[in-house]
């Protein structure tokens, strides 16, 4: 219970609104080559920011006739591979582990059984399987065969099954949170399509962990909710550009792609380097003779035909050739060369494997010629065209067909000149080089924010659209975005999130690849500074995505029979749906709400002397030894409850609210002996942890504390207390507590009614106060007061505060763009939730 509460008809419509959208989404991309599944931070971190997997909120499932589990399965090769890929906790006392040691040194899996453990499956198999490639696992129980199964890559073995009235199970991977059996081993692996089903066959349940939440994800069968900490989802490579590297060279290094062998090259007046793309490797050639042209644009590119780099210019002789196995280029002319065709596009032809080139900008003037140059040639030749393009450079170019390219955007003026003052194009062209023949698709409205684009564009002649990098030109430091653009009517989409980019003119230079090798986009971006060149080098898996289209919507608790009959009326009117749906193509939620830290480090959360409910209950001594587990459910409650009411009303929990609460199904006086005997067990554990005992005050207990104690959950309220008062925020300390808030909800794993208020407290105050330090205005820094809006988000996705703040921080920090994007998921996520539009425009809440 959050913010928000709703009726249980708008409960009901959430779930009906989330079943068609998951429904249909899944329709949608399944032909398309999407990543799924949830890769498990592991050995490589520290035990906090290991990954886990909870099915069902840590709820059990009830299944006593027994169950079949199913998942795929990915092992990657690290340091230290050990782990637990799953614990089963049957009835809170039993558990079921899938254990493995799995390098290149070492092929170990067994299957552990109460206290027997198994290595159950052959080397053969075992050494059958390839690191990094999926392999499918199956595990089941069956009281009435007396059996266990377990499968993995085919193999399937069987183990006596002696257990009798097994009915309740607890499902979760990676590193275990209960508190009866912890354990923090995590092997490095990701995993996908869990899959539950009961004896009958019928599916319980169903996770394919491709769109998520941000901390929890929901079964496609009943809305089932999974939470997961430290999650690094697969699909998200499909929004977040990945810095694969990061390299300086010579002065003006020219690049050229070499798309069968899947490799870049760099060239400056020295060396080249081969850059292989599928393994992330640079190669370097140190040149034995000649130069490729030394000139700030780019005039370098791979001709396939002859298995050459050219370095080409626009006067004699014209092409220097780099021959691999030689390593010389065919010229030494190390003049530094007039830019007459800055920024122009250039490509091979797939017909006549000639170069071609349009456009440019050169003393004063922007070109809208085409150029041919034969490969046997010593001067280029004018293509007489039946039409023409205004001139301009900071286009991007694409081979649509053997006889069709696009060309899209850039920055001129229709007379060429300079001096009669350029600007934007937004319109999309279609030539032919070989018939001359030009035709105009399209031209879109003058831009709210200006911008050009990269010098290639990506052609999906599948899905009719075409990708490209834009950017604003009207500022040096400057961002590059994504975008898609239909080719029959120029609609646009946002996709990914941005690549920092120091735009100035014929000093930087950037453009877009496609490996269907790697099945991924790879931005290049190269800047010119005295004498040497900065690369960096992205990649983003395809076909790209937006951030709001891989966020599952969220779903409120409701009785799930109004899922079923919601799945029935789905089956009835899918159809008429599924055209609406795929006309409208709108995004589903908000922006992803990640905090990223890398401007500030926080303070570590301490582990010795700590009790820590944000994110899970843990206890720490006062020795660093990790004690959580000697905590019983009993002793567990009652810390709990002392240390709530203690933060609720300073005065702690009464002997009767207590026994209400713990023992209600017991006399008073077995209740009172009950409370006697727990307080003085609980009274020996606080003496180990540290630094905090109970108090009792009029028959009230409460906690009191002292150095060096801590308590996440006492630290977020007296923070945000302190720093509402403070005159000038002290940024450090509210990074700090931002820090534990980002750690998700307190006690996310206890279910009892009597803590669901305290959670709603908890959210209410978090969000009240970063409010009102937001409104103090002593707040400047944009990163921090967006880190804030994207807190508030976490709480409750429909906060207009937080929406107004958002864009009004980003549209005063010239992410213009950025803020309308932000908007729009905002609305689309308004709307679904309340079930109206929102009824603020862009321009209303950036004043």
């Amino acid at each position: 219970m959050l913010k928000h509460i709703y009726t249980s008809t708008k409960a009901m419509k959430k779930i009906f609104i989330f079943s068609i959208l998951s429904f249909f989404f899944l329709l949608h991309i399944s032909a398309t080559d999407i990543s799924s599944g949830l890769n498990f931070a592991s050995h490589e971190v520290i035990k906090e920011k290991r990954t886990s997997l909870l099915l069902n909120d840590g709820k059990e499932f009830y299944l006593p006739e027994g169950f079949s589990l199913d998942f795929g399965l990915r092992f990657r090769t690290e340091l230290h591979n050990y782990g637990y890929i799953f614990r089963i906790i049957a009835n809170d006392t039993v558990c079921f582990d899938l254990v493995s040691n799995y390098s290149d040194g070492r092929k170990s899996l067994s299957f552990i059984e109460g206290n027997r453990i198994f290595t159950p499956f052959s080397r053969q198999i075992l050494e059958q399987y390839e690191k990094n490639s999926w392999v499918t696992v199956h595990f089941g129980i069956n009281p009435k065969t007396k059996e266990i199964t377990i499968s993995f890559n085919g193999e399937e073995i069987k183990i006596p099954y002696h257990y009798k009235k097994l009915s309740r199970y607890r499902f979760q991977f990676g590193y275990c949170s209960h508190p009866d059996f912890l354990s923090y081993d995590v092997p490095p692996m990701a995993i996908k399509n869990i899959r539950i089903e009961d004896q009958e066959g019928k599916i319980e349940a169903y996770w394919p962990l491709r769109e998520h939440q941000i901390a929890e994800v929901y079964d496609s069968v009943s809305c089932r909710s999974a939470i997961v900490h430290n999650p690094i989802w697969e699909i998200d490579k499909h929004t977040q550009w990945e810095k694969d590297r990061s390299f300086v060279s010579g002065h003006y290094t020219q690049i050229a792609f070499n798309e069968k062998d899947n490799i870049l090259y760099f060239a400056d007046q020295k060396q080249i380097l081969v850059y292989h793309l599928t393994d992330n490797r640079i190669d370097t050639i140190l040149v034995q003779s000649g130069n490729p042209y030394y000139v700030s644009s780019n005039q370098l590119i791979y001709q396939p035909s002859t298995n050459e780099l050219w370095s080409y210019d626009f006067d004699g002789p014209i092409i220097s050739r780099f021959d691999f196995k030689t390593h010389k280029w065919s010229q030494a002319n190390k003049d530094t060369k007039n830019p007459i065709h800055t920024h122009h596009n250039s490509f091979i032809s797939p017909k006549d494997s000639n170069l071609y080139i349009f456009g440019g900008y050169g003393e004063y003037h922007y070109k809208n010629d085409f150029l041919k140059l034969y490969s046997d040639e010593s001067k280029w030749e004018k293509i007489d065209m039946k039409g023409s393009i205004p001139p301009r450079y900071l286009s991007a170019l694409g081979i649509k067909s053997e006889n069709s390219i696009l060309i899209f955007g850039g920055y001129g003026h229709i007379s060429g000149l300079q001096e009669l003052g350029p600007y934007n194009y937004y319109d999309l062209y279609e030539a032919d080089p070989y018939t001359g023949k030009i035709k105009k698709l399209w031209s879109l409205d003058k831009q709210e924010e200006p911008f050009v684009v990269s010098n290639a564009m990506i052609i999906d002649t599948t899905e009719n659209l075409f990708y490209t990098l834009c950017f604003p030109n009207n500022r040096s430091n400057s961002h590059i975005v994504l975008k898609s653009f239909d080719i029959s009517n120029g609609n646009s989409r946002t996709l990914a999130d941005t690549i920092p980019y120091p735009f100035e003119d014929i000093n930087a230079y950037c453009s877009l690849f496609y490996s269907k090798k790697d099945n991924k986009l790879y931005a290049v971006t190269i800047f010119h500074e005295k004498d040497k060149s900065q690369i960096s080098v992205y990649s983003l898996l395809y076909p790209p995505l937006s951030t709001a289209s891989i966020i599952q919507p969220a779903r409120e608790k409701a009785d799930f029979m109004w899922l079923y009959i919601a799945t029935a009326i789905i089956l009835i009117i899918g159809t008429a749906l599924f055209i609406i749906y795929k006309r409208k193509k709108k995004s589903t939620v908000q922006d992803s709400v990640i905090l990223n830290m890398e401007e500030y480090v926080p303070e570590a959360i301490p582990n010795r002397s700590a009790i820590l409910f944000l994110g899970g209950f843990q206890v720490w001594d006062k020795n660093g030894n990790d004690i959580t587990k000697s905590f019983t459910p009993t002793l567990r409650y009652l810390l709990i409850l002392i240390i709530l009411y203690t933060q609720k009303n300073g005065k702690g929990i009464s002997n009767s609210t207590m026994c209400e609460i713990l023992w209600a199904d017991k006399s008073d006086e077995s209740a009172q002996n009950n409370r006697r005997v727990t307080i003085r067990k609980l009274k020996v554990l606080l003496e180990e942890i540290g630094g905090i005992e109970l108090v009792n005050t009029n028959t009230y207990w409460a906690t009191k504390c002292s150095e060096p104690f801590f308590c996440d959950y006492y630290t977020v309220f007296e923070s945000l207390k302190k720093l509402q008062k403070q005159s000038k925020v002290q940024v450090n300390k509210l990074y700090d507590v931002l820090h534990l808030i980002a750690n998700g909800l307190p006690l996310p794993y206890l279910n009892q009614d009597w803590v669901d208020s305290f959670k709603s407290d908890y959210a209410n105050y978090v969000q009240d106060m970063l409010w009102n330090i937001v409104q103090s205005g002593n707040l400047t820094d944009f990163r921090l007061l967006t880190k804030i809006a994207d807190i508030i988000f976490l709480f409750d996705p429909t906060d207009e505060n937080a929406i107004h703040l958002k864009c009004n921080v980003l549209v005063k920090n010239g992410k213009v763009g950025l803020a309308k994007s932000t908007y729009d998921a905002f609305c689309s996520e308004y709307e679904q939730l309340l079930g109206t539009p929102y009824n603020k425009s862009f321009n209303d809440i950036c004043h």
